[in-house]
């Protein structure tokens, strides 16, 4: 009778427990459906006095965001509607909760790009500049965050510089 007892308390977890991974894994499609509206990303550099540089991220036309070059080398990132994105990781985290999921995944771009410019500083502008800023490096942004977090600069980084092939050539 025990072996019964067990085997129905078994069940009823399972079945439980089944109903609560089916629940978070809904959550998780529709999210991802959420992000997956993928529109014509676009990097439109802007000079600014003092050769520096603002980057201007758009999606189909529409202002998402920006990084803009500072003189000291740093990096600054905005959202669209001019709040501060703090490049670090955990604090990006906190932040993405208050946005609504359709954006987050252009905000990861912006901050994807912002990290490595703020990591390799004026060579890293000079270098995605060459290359360009749009097709060749969002289609190869994963291979140069992949290398910058072994510590290797993105003008080193093979998998890079494969991915972005001619256009990377004269730029190393």
């Amino acid at each position: 009778m025990r072996f019964f007892y067990s085997f129905v308390l078994l069940a009823v977890t399972a079945l439980v427990s089944a109903a609560s991974i089916k629940q978070d894994m809904d959550l998780l499609k529709r999210e991802i459906d959420a992000a997956a509206v993928f529109g014509q990303v676009e990097i439109v550099p802007v000079p600014l006095d003092g050769n520096l540089t603002k980057l201007e991220f758009t999606v189909d036309g529409n202002f998402e965001g920006t990084l803009i070059q500072t003189e000291d080398g740093g990096v600054e990132a905005f959202d669209a509607e001019g709040k501060p994105i703090d490049l670090d990781d955990t604090v990006f985290d906190e932040f993405l909760e208050n946005v609504p999921v359709s954006k987050r995944f252009y905000l990861a771009i912006i901050r994807i790009i912002g990290a490595l410019l703020v990591r390799w500083g004026q060579r890293a502008w000079a270098f995605f500049a060459c290359i360009g800023w749009n097709a060749t490096l969002l289609n190869c942004a994963d291979k140069f965050v992949t290398c910058a977090s072994r510590g290797t600069a993105p003008w080193a980084c093979a998998s890079g510089l494969l991915c972005v092939g001619k256009a990377g050539k004269n730029c190393v």
